[in-house]
Order: structure tokens, then sequence, then C-alpha cells
């Protein structure tokens, strides 16, 4: 019997929940010519949201040539623009003899040689770059435009990890230069996301940054309980077993309607039901998942002092008036501009998430957790 569940990696459309809409926009900008970068705290499906809008985008036909690139690794400007030019000439055809060609057409006169895994040519289109003088930025940047114009296609160029372009060695002077390219394609759309939402929130929001208005910002929120519930009845069905709408409803709200600790509450429960689920079932898989957490969570507030502990049980408590004279005190956080602080510490460590205005905890198991092991 299979999991009909998925967390920690992108998600197919069998598992993928709802976000019409955002599907809808991400779309349209897409053939449009409108850049769009994404913003949402991490493990909201931004890398799901794209590839499943890619995934429809081609059932439906639409003539446009898609190429993935993943910054997770990039260090260097060179290294940018070697994963830069494989995403870009990979689009280019599914086929290794015709990606050498174009790239001997399109690259000119610093055509690198190119590695093929020779394993599986086929159907395993890994393959290195290894340049025999120095890439020119002009030549790479400009290669979606020129591919683009080739194969009388709009090109998708979508850029994971985005953020990790402010670890090279000048980050913003390197973003000039991209910007300086990019603007002028006509006959590409970019799609920039990434996990590190304070730095993209300051690449597209700051309007001293390169990338600033450079498209339309989409802004995800979290998928509403109205979808979670069918789609968690209809999973246990799929795969042989039985859930009670308001037990599903529990496991969504539970997590706080979070995308990936929906599916993973959501996971647990299925593995532990053998035909229906029951009241018990959703506490023994609350009990797991917070017994699976304790060593992570004991790392994460080891050494903390008091007024990070208070922080933490004032936000349990509901408190959104950290500052006022009666939680200072109360809650033992000291000056206001200490709560500042605060915050910024358990944001970086990943504790609380600061969204539209709400202050709330980045994982929702965690005050379950805090509740239980102080007793709280």
């Amino acid at each position: 019997m299979n999991n009909p569940f998925c967390y920690g990696t992108t998600i197919g459309p069998v598992g993928f929940v709802n976000r019409k809409a955002d599907i809808e926009r991400l779309s349209r900008n897409m053939v449009n010519g409108i850049n769009t970068m994404l913003i949402s705290p991490r493990r909201w499906g931004k890398s799901s949201l794209v590839l499943q809008t890619l995934h429809q985008m081609k059932d439906k036909q639409v003539k446009v040539l898609p190429a993935k690139m993943d910054l997770f690794s990039v260090r260097t400007e060179e290294e940018f623009l070697r994963e830069f030019a494989k995403s870009c000439l990979r689009a280019t055809s599914s086929r290794w003899d015709d990606i050498f060609n174009n790239a001997r057409e399109l690259l000119g006169k610093i055509t690198p040689a190119i590695s093929i895994d020779t394993k599986n040519p086929e159907s395993d289109l890994s393959f290195e770059f290894h340049w025999q003088s120095k890439p020119d930025p002009e030549v790479i940047l400009n290669l979606p435009q020129k591919i683009a114009e080739k194969k009388k296609k709009r090109m998708i160029v979508c850029i994971d990890e985005f953020q990790n372009l402010a670890s090279l060695p000048d980050p913003v002077g390197f973003q000039k230069v991209l910007r300086s390219y990019w603007q002028q394609h006509q006959n590409v759309s970019y799609c920039l996301y990434g996990s590190k939402r304070h730095i993209l929130n300051e690449f597209f929001t700051d309007s001293s940054m390169p990338f600033y208005r450079f498209g339309d910002i989409m802004w995800l929120e979290k998928i509403a309980e109205e979808h979670w519930t069918p789609f968690i009845m209809k999973a246990f069905l799929k795969s042989g077993k039985e859930i009670m709408e308001e037990l599903a409803t529990k496991i969504s709200l539970t997590m706080d309607l979070h995308p990936y600790y929906v599916q993973q509450m959501a996971y647990f429960v299925w593995n532990l039901t053998e035909k229906t689920v029951t009241e018990q079932t959703i506490t023994a898989a609350i009990e797991e998942m917070v017994r699976n957490n304790d060593s992570f969570f004991i790392s994460k507030i080891e050494g903390m002092p008091d007024s990070q502990i208070g922080f933490i049980k004032a936000l349990i408590d509901g408190i959104d008036q950290f500052s006022s004279t009666q939680n200072l005190q109360k809650y033992h956080l000291g000056t206001s501009a200490n709560v500042i602080k605060i915050r910024k510490y358990l944001t970086q460590k990943e504790i609380i998430d600061q969204w539209q205005m709400k202050t709330s905890f980045a994982d929702p198991v965690f005050p379950i957790w805090f509740k239980r092991r102080f007793g709280y």
C-alpha cells in the first residue's frame, strides 16, 4: 500500500493541494513575459508550485521552453555561469547531440568541452562544462533570449535558492550584471525563489537593490482548511483506509495549515492506521512527532536566557503586544529594545516566523513539544 502523502521533497501532481489561483497567476505571468518572484516562509511549497505550474502548462501544450536551475551549491560567479548555461542548454533538447550542437552554435567562441554520461546518454543528460577560457558573462546570460529566438518559443527560466547570490564575492555587483542583461530579454520570463525569505525580501523590495521591481512579487498564503480536509480524506480512501471529516480537519488545524507539516502529520496518522482513524490514532501520531523532534528542539533552546524562553511562552499564550509594560514584566522580556533583539534571534534560529505583520512558530510541533517539556 503506497503512502499517499509527501513531505521533504517537491510534490508531484497527485499530492499537490489546491493553489489554483497561484498556478493561474504564475502561468499567466510566465506566458505573458512577466518576471515573477515567489516569497513565503520555508516549506510552504514554492518549488512544488513552480513544478506543478510547468506540468500543467505542458499538459495544456503551451509552447514554452522551461529551464530549471538550483543555486544551492553555487559559490562563485563562474559556477553560476556554468550552471546557468547547462540549465538553458538542457532545455533545448532531450538528446545530448542536439545539446552539443546548440552549445556550439549559441556559445560561439567560448564553446566548452562537454562531458556526457556515456552509460545512458539518451535518458541521463548529466553533462559538465570544462571552459577552455574564462566564460563571457554577456554570451552566457543572453543564452535564454538566443534560445527563445532560435526555437521560436518563450523561454521560462526558474531559479531556486536565488538568495545564494548573497554569498558570492561581490553579490550586489553580480546582481547588477544579471539585471542589466535579463531586463532586455523580450522572449524570456524569469521566476526567482528560494528558502531564505528575509534575504529575498531585501532583494526584491529594497529600492537600493538591483532586482527591485524586476517583476511581480507573489506572496504565498497558507492552504486553507477547506482544501486540506477533502484532500486528506480522499488520500486515505484511495489507499484503502478511512478518516472522518472532523479528524481530517484536526490534522490540518493542529499543524496550523502549514503545508509541510500537514502532509507530515497526515503520513504519521496514515502509517499508524490499520483501517479507520480514531482520536487515539491522532494522539499517537502527535506523540510520535514530538518524540522524534525531542533532541532537535532541545538543541535549539539549549542555553537560552530567560527572556527568550519568556518570549516563547508569551507567543504560546497568544500575546501579540510583547512590549506592553505588563507583558515585559510578566514574561521577563526586559525592555522594548530587547524584544526586537529576541525576535531577530528567534527568527534566525528558525523558531519563530514573522509573516505579514504576524508572529508565529515556524514549526507547529515546537509549541506542542515546549508545553510538554516545560509543563507549561
